[in-house]
């Protein structure tokens, strides 16, 4: 409708341009005449042109953003050729992986001629999980709009978003019910504790195990380090649990603000969870919150389910495991 518009408009300039050029026989009219009559041609074949070497993507593969804020995703469009364009639009769609919601949406924006433009697409999530946007294709209209022309482009980019870590800590201790008594807190313990030797400390390691009486002395850092035996590693399991209101959401903000406090008390440990997918328990070791990150965005990438399979099989009773109750909340 808009092209049609703009047609009758370009029809009443040329019957305005028209009749003063048979009133007044001027040869300037006449040369407007002729001008505006090449205008269409010149506009898109430079609009055709155009949209064949205009290049678009994203600048990143991936961002990582906490919930109900703008996702840090920027289209970078590069535009070699000198014809500028007032008119354009970005058509993309937008899909969480968890709960497959996937809208399309437009972007107006203006092209500029010979360099580089950047827009941050308006994507923001109330949700944990990836979300995984999708530049479908990239419509351009001649300055006189009457055409667009397309080209399709089909380029990703994922948009991580974490739970805000106050919110997940103060999730953690306000549905905890069991933290006192639970397996995560125990204390650690070795076995034959006296049998130890010494060794330098090395930059990065865990600080649990220094000879503090010793740097006292010497001024030199050494790890006490204990022979046959391994300090007892903590295995945490949850499951990708969702019933589709709400609980998946739930599980992940207790479980990140539950290892974040165990990372805040200088603890390592194994976080697992089990993969529909491959029907097994998969397991990242967490020391620090860079190893969080990662564990998070690999199960971002797994199915969830709604049935309680740690319930209904064996896997529980795997040594060492420690199942989360969280998947009532």
């Amino acid at each position: 409708m808009r092209s049609f518009w703009n047609v009758i408009r370009y029809l009443c300039v040329l019957f305005l341009i028209w009749k003063a050029l048979f009133f007044y026989g001027n040869y300037g009219f006449f040369l407007i005449l002729v001008l505006w009559l090449l205008l269409p041609i010149l506009a898109l074949s430079c609009n055709w042109y155009m949209t064949k070497k205009v290049e678009v993507g994203f600048e990143k593969e991936s961002v990582k953003v906490g919930v109900n804020l703008q996702m840090p995703i920027k289209v970078v469009i590069n535009n070699p050729t000198i014809f500028p364009a007032i008119s354009g639009t970005m058509v993309f769609s937008v899909t969480h992986r968890y709960y497959g919601e996937k809208t399309i949406k437009k972007m107006e924006i203006p092209i500029s001629g010979k360099g580089k433009s950047e827009y941050t697409l308006p994507i923001a999530s109330k949700y944990c999980g990836c979300v995984e946007v999708c530049l479908l294709q990239i419509k351009i209209r001649d300055f006189l709009g009457f055409m667009e022309f397309k080209q399709d482009i089909h380029k990703e980019s994922d948009g991580y978003v974490f739970p805000f870590l106050e919110d997940a800590r103060i999730d953690f201790l306000e549905n905890s019910k069991a933290i006192k008594e639970s397996p995560i807190t125990y204390e650690k313990s070795y076995e034959n504790e006296d049998e130890w030797e010494l060794r330098e400390y090395q930059p990065g390691e865990k600080l649990q195990l220094v000879h503090w009486k010793l740097y006292g002395k010497t001024g030199e850092l050494f790890l006490k380090q204990f022979q046959n035996s391994q300090l007892e590693e903590k295995k945490l399991l949850f499951e990708l649990y969702d019933d589709k209101n709400g609980s998946l959401d739930a599980i992940l903000y207790y479980v990140f603000g539950l290892c974040n406090f165990l990372i805040k008390n200088g603890e390592s440990f194994y976080l697992c969870w089990f993969s529909k997918a491959e029907q097994k328990i998969k397991e990242q070791r967490i020391e620090g919150e860079i190893d969080l990150e990662a564990a998070f965005i690999t199960i971002y990438y797994e199915n969830s389910y709604e049935e309680h399979y740690l319930q209904q099989t064996s896997f529980i009773e795997e040594q060492g495991y420690y199942l989360l109750d969280v998947t009532c909340m």
